[in-house]
């Protein structure tokens, strides 16, 4: 099958795509699964040959694909944002690294028994983390910001730094100049960053100025951006060995750190090419291992990556972070968290080629040990960072809030009587009479249009997950389903049903530009605010035996009851009710607007004290938010 290329890259980039589909759906990182598939249809099953798939192209294209993985997570780090932990990941580069380098290295030479040029060469690729596991990481894990943003910036701009320190001791040990001092060192080293950071500046003043101007018509942005930041990556390389990684890192950060041109295009395009390099390298590389090679590591690995993980990265964490601002309980979810990933690999697998090709040895043994840290590092990061941040308290609560966008008077008693059932809301709408009033009733609500920069860049939206566009207008719904839809998905956007629909062809909204319709095509702005001036209020049903979802139904069958959302008192997650999907049962509380002459008040729970609430036009009236 290996003798039909195009039909091994197909196999190649389908099984990478579903391999990351299902990790998503099993919550487990997609590393593991990318790496046991490599295995499975490499050498267990030999379905693909990556030696005979590219030849001597192979460090080529993995090289190249790296390139776009790291400027991928470039695009992710504004300079910014960074604040107050600059400082920590500033020390993790310059004293981290170091002390990373040489205990892996100490190790690998006294536990492992690796000559010391092979020793350096293993601590210099281990010094990396993942930006492609971390990422994920801690979209899965939500740890705290602080913790967060140093993790995050580490791993994207620490794999450079490791993949210099890599080439420069594989040049060292290939020409046997390790004599030559630490200072010859140093300036490589200063030399690869200083072309690394000079051309990626350069790449980022070309794509912004050439996009600014007008000079690139859109359709050409995307291809426009990576044929720039590629061009700019191969020149630092042809200057300096890897500096095209320092190149790429740098383009991103400076493209995310600008604010005279929109990104969301290129940040879409460039993330979707990120994963299909990312599923299919993870592939390639896995196949290239050999099982035998895995299975001849002598025991003493499983004291090499005791070292490496108990004491290594917690010891490095602990110098780096000194006099800094984080507790102690975050450095140390920091120092367990720092599994590698793509470059570790890549690296190692250049280094392994052409170690066979110059005839050195331990080629075989360099890419086994690398891959078997990566495995160990990214199963017990992914299988224990979401236990440990918890025991920590370094964990940030679940995102199973509700951003609402647009606080009418029916939208604010439906986020109080969230808040009572203690789920996090936040309302913004550019109306200071309506977050006026929400504030009065202890509502967290900022006066502030969807669309502007402060509801994009300053917004807290921590413990939030899903968006709701309640305002009159379905433009200005639409747009804000479109604008929120890259931050929570799809799934968690919802956006009230038009007032009327004309022609399919002639609708003022495509649908495809609409988010999810907010409880149902029925209740449109203008029937929601009749209805709760008929006389509709918020209420809070608890489901138990005695009173199930059916009695509620039959209760309410004829009151026009609205069920807005379910809420789980097992789990503490809310939703959005669904008339499609599961009933609610036993153990929920319904939150729907009901109208207040139906039976629904014979079972009273709780009834909130009456409070005055001032309406659009400011005048004072009651309003109740009564519990069944």
């Amino acid at each position: 099958m290996h003798d039909d290329i195009a039909l091994s890259l197909v196999i190649i980039f389908a099984i990478g795509i579903t391999t990351q589909i299902i990790a998503w759906w099993l919550q487990i990182p997609a590393i593991v699964l990318l790496l046991g598939t490599g295995l499975l249809i490499g050498p267990v099953l030999d379905w693909i040959d990556p030696d005979d798939l590219f030849g001597r192209a192979l460090p080529s294209v993995v090289s190249l694909a790296v390139a776009v993985i790291l400027f991928e997570g470039g695009l992710s780090l504004d300079i910014r944002r960074l604040g107050a932990e600059s400082r920590v990941v500033r020390n993790l580069l310059i004293i981290g690294a170091p002390v990373a380098l040489a205990g892996i290295a100490t190790a690998a030479v006294f536990i492992m028994g690796l000559p010391w040029p092979l020793g350096l060469l293993v601590g210099a690729i281990l010094v990396v983390t993942g930006p492609t596991v971390t990422g994920p990481l801690l979209t899965h894990v939500r740890p705290t910001k602080r913790v967060c943003t140093v993790l995050e910036w580490e791993g994207v701009t620490i794999d450079p730094v490791g993949a210099t320190l890599a080439v420069l001791v594989f040049e060292g040990m290939i020409a046997d100049q390790f004599k030559d001092g630490v200072w010859d060192v140093i300036a490589e080293v200063a030399q690869t960053i200083g072309i690394g950071v000079s051309t990626g500046l350069l790449a980022g003043v070309i794509v912004v100025t050439a996009l600014s101007r007008y000079w690139v018509p859109d359709k050409f942005a995307n291809p426009f951006v990576l044929t720039t930041v590629l061009s700019t990556w191969a020149l630092a390389n042809s200057l300096q060995p890897e500096a095209g990684l320092v190149t790429v890192t740098v383009a991103g950060m400076t493209l995310a750190s600008q604010q005279r041109i929109s990104l969301d295009v290129v940040t879409q395009f460039h993330s979707d090419l990120g994963l299909i390099a990312l599923s299919a390298v993870f592939i390639v590389l896995a196949a290239q291992v050999e099982p035998r090679a895995l299975t001849a590591l002598p025991v003493a690995t499983l004291g090499f990556l005791a070292v490496l993980i108990l004491i290594v990265r917690p010891v490095s964490v602990m110098l780096s972070t000194i006099r800094s601002a984080l507790s102690w309980k975050e450095r140390l979810f920091i120092g367990w968290t720092a599994p590698r990933g793509i470059v570790a690999a890549g690296v190692s697998s250049l280094f392994g080629v052409r170690m066979t090709e110059l005839e050195i040895p331990g080629g075989e043994l360099l890419v086994s040990l690398v891959f078997i840290v990566i495995v160990a590092t990214v199963v017990l990061s992914g299988g224990l960072a979401a236990w440990l941040a918890e025991k920590l308290g370094v964990r940030k609560a679940p995102a199973t809030g509700f951003l609402f966008v647009g606080a009418p008077l029916w939208a604010r008693e439906l986020a109080t009587s969230l808040a009572h059932l203690k789920v996090e809301t936040i309302m913004i709408d550019p109306s200071w009479e309506d977050i006026t009033a929400a504030r009065m009733t202890g509502l967290r609500a900022e006066v502030a249009s969807a669309l502007s920069p402060f509801a994009a860049e300053e917004l807290d939206l921590e413990g939030i997950g899903t968006m709701l566009a309640v305002t009159p207008n379905d433009h200005n719904n639409a747009l804000a389903t479109l604008r929120y839809r890259r931050i929570f998905g799809s799934a968690h956007v919802y956006q009230l049903a038009p007032d009327s629909l004309g022609h399919k062809r002639k609708e003022p909204v495509a649908n495809y530009q609409r988010g999810r319709i907010l409880f149902g095509n029925r209740w449109t702005y203008n029937r929601l605010t009749e209805h709760f001036a008929e006389g509709a209020q918020a209420k809070r049903t608890s489901l138990t035996n005695e009173f199930n979802w059916q009695d509620f139904c039959a209760v309410n069958q004829e009151s026009d009851a609205i069920v807005c959302f379910v809420h789980d008192t097992t789990t503490g997650i809310t939703r959005v009710f669904h008339e499609d999907e599961r009933p609610p049962n036993q153990g929920n509380i319904i939150v729907s607007l009901t109208r207040q002459n139906t039976g629904t008040l014979a079972y009273p729970i709780v009834e909130r004290k009456k409070k005055p609430v001032p309406d659009r036009n400011g005048d004072q009236s009651t309003h109740t938010n009564g519990d069944r």
